[in-house]
């Protein structure tokens, strides 16, 4: 029943971005709704769909936004962790460092993008069994979400978690609380607010409400549309 769940997600945003290209919609409109297909085709185990999904909208970005804007610093983000998920170590290692010597150059350290990109670092040393480098960067991590969080974890990092186990209930309200944080702290069309917009989306989904779902995909798009325009 997941699966089936993610295959009517797929349609829906093919037949969305087939729609707004009919219409003339600009390139840069489309990147945010063919970001949230990568995603699905990932959920749904077609990782070199997405895989080369995921690269074709960072490379897009980077050309039509420049290599430091939010929007290409988060599908360079993905695109990392598509490597990382199709087992690609050695590829994902370098766009990782640069991802996150970008992101702290663009945010300083106490930043929440700053936090994710070391993350994904540090996951893709360890899995290199890079293990030295790997606790480094994993005590950068755990000092900026310290500096931005408190002793508690952040909720989208504990709803990750929770979502792959198949606990969706906690995930969404996880990630609801999540949405609540980045909108506060960042702003309602942020790129990471956007992100948390759709993984409750996601979660909905997966969940079997649809209908409910319907109203984060379609605001996660219109605020991608946005974001990808000119800073």
């Amino acid at each position: 029943r997941r699966q089936a769940r993610f295959e009517e997600a797929l349609e829906l945003q093919r037949k969305a971005a087939e729609s707004a290209r009919a219409i003339g919609v600009p390139e840069a409109d489309l990147l945010g709704l063919e970001s949230m297909m990568a995603s699905t085709l990932g959920e749904m185990g077609r990782l070199d769909e997405s895989l080369n999904m995921k690269r074709d909208g960072y490379e897009r970005r980077r050309e039509l936004l420049g290599p430091d804007h939010d929007s290409t610093l988060v599908s360079m983000h993905n695109y990392a962790s598509g490597l990382m998920a199709a087992g690609r170590l050695e590829q994902a290692e370098p766009i990782g460092r640069e991802l996150v010597e970008r992101t702290r150059a663009r945010h300083g350290n106490a930043h929440p993008q700053t936090a994710d990109a070391l993350t994904l670092y540090g996951d893709t040393l360890a899995k290199l069994s890079r293990f030295a480098e790997a606790e480094t960067i994993q005590r950068e991590t755990l000092d900026v979400l310290l500096e931005l969080f408190g002793p508690s974890p952040p909720a989208d990092y504990l709803a990750a978690s929770l979502d792959t186990q198949g606990q969706l209930d906690e995930a969404e309200r996880l990630y609801r609380r999540a949405l609540e944080i980045n909108e506060s702290a960042l702003g309602e069309d942020h790129p990471r607010t956007l992100m948390n917009v759709g993984n409750v989306g996601y979660v909905l989904n997966a969940m079997g409400r649809p209908e409910d779902a319907e109203p984060y995909y379609r605001r996660s798009y219109e605020g991608f549309s946005r974001a990808v325009g000119p800073d």
